[in-house]
């Protein structure tokens, strides 16, 4: 009897112990950057619906490595981006107080088919007839101004869930969409006027830019978005330069202008694509223009980031994701301030032989953590605010 008594003791105990509490671990991304841009990127992953690829790997072993490829691509040391930060799949060093983080320190930091690469280098064909190509970095393809006209540079970048209020900002100077992936707008069927440029935004983004991206289905193509940072789509660099070789070279012969990755402002940013466009060369690929992003509240610091873009590489660059927003705390912008640097920097740009286009962060429902007096998309109405206006006018 005692025995039996002792086991239902046991099984009671064991049954109390079975409705104990769970443990629950909350998860914080690394910083607000990170944040803003996997939300950003969970709203382009909704048009997404087929697998990852099968062939895929992390990185590539440097050539002077006698090692397999390695699992992950690990960023120089001051790549790390900056505290403060969130969103499409889009490290963590500290730029300076003015400074972003997936969008980071200053300073230091698209259009018919082109034609192929000779090996020469790069070099403005627009307006000053490409001086600096072979003595810039060297990359192999053409690039460089287009010497088109400067009211159709300004472009959108959309990522809202209802593609027909996009519409709604076709109008005045604006010349091209883009949608942080390989799927157009069906509002932009009707409107040949404006262009529609497709973006490998990542491996997980390969199957469907295959299928979609095919000769006449546009002119220009993006590369790989943020690859230098954890949150984006990180990538090794000479990884890189594989995938690109293997999904988008083969466009250029197709009559595609090729625009390189879109790294972050980062110092760490520039060292990515260094790397890439050195190994892009080696490997005899065509790079027509270089992609840069920008956050930060200095004016001039965003047109020094754009200037060294060009002399360093001798071609003409786009700046597909800018805005008045300093992620590495300290001085933020505030709604003058935001309307001032949009005024200067647009203009700039406007009358800039060597940027192709531009496109601002800001016509979208949610701002994502970027500062809301940076706002062109208001979601009361799907209609534009004054910002907006201004700037699409």
């Amino acid at each position: 009897m005692k025995l039996i008594n002792f086991g239902a003791i046991v099984s009671l105990a064991v049954l109390a112990c079975s409705y104990g509490p769970t443990q629950v671990t909350a998860l914080s991304a690394e910083n607000h950057h990170f944040v803003r841009h996997n939300a950003r990127h969970n709203a382009i992953l909704r048009r997404q619906s087929e697998p990852k690829p099968t062939n895929r790997r992390r990185c590539r072993a440097r050539p002077s490595d006698n090692v397999d490829a390695p699992p992950a691509y690990t960023p120089p040391a001051d790549s790390d981006v900056p505290q403060p930060q969130p969103q499409p799949e889009q490290p963590a060093e500290q730029p300076p107080a003015e400074q972003p983080p997936a969008e980071q320190p200053p300073a230091q930091q698209p259009a018919p088919a082109p034609a192929p690469d000779n090996g020469n280098g790069g070099g403005d064909t627009g307006n000053n007839g490409g001086n600096n190509g072979g003595n810039n970095g060297g990359n192999n393809g053409g690039g460089g101004g287009t010497g088109s006209d400067p009211n159709r540079k300004m472009g959108i970048a959309w990522a809202n869930p209802d593609d027909s209020k996009l519409a709604n900002f076709l109008h005045g100077s604006v010349g091209a969409v883009y949608t942080w992936s390989p799927h157009k707008p069906a509002v932009l069927n009707s409107r040949p006027d404006i262009e529609f440029i497709p973006m490998l935004w990542g491996e997980k983004h390969i199957n469907d830019f295959v299928r979609l991206v095919q000769p006449g289905y546009a002119r220009t193509v993006l590369g790989f978005n943020e690859p230098d940072h954890h949150g984006q789509a990180f990538l090794d660099p000479y990884y890189a330069v594989d995938l690109w070789m293997q999904y988008i070279q083969p466009l250029s012969s197709q009559g595609y202008k090729l625009v390189s990755p879109a790294p972050t402002n980062a110092p760490s940013g520039t060292e990515w694509l260094a790397t890439f466009m050195s190994a892009c060369q080696n490997r005899g690929c065509t790079v027509d223009a270089v992609a840069a992003h920008w956050y930060g509240i200095d004016s001039q610091n965003f047109i020094d980031h754009v200037t060294n873009y060009h002399n360093r590489w001798g071609r003409e660059v786009w700046v597909t994701e800018f805005a008045c927003h300093n992620f590495g705390g300290g001085q933020q912008c505030d709604n003058a301030r935001v309307w001032q640097f949009m005024s200067t920097v647009t203009e700039w740009m406007k009358r800039t032989h060597f940027v192709g286009k531009y496109f601002p962060f800001g016509v979208l429902r949610d701002m994502v953590g970027v500062f809301e007096g940076n706002r062109l998309y208001n979601p009361a109405n799907d209609q534009p605010t004054d910002l907006g206006w201004a700037y699409i006018s």
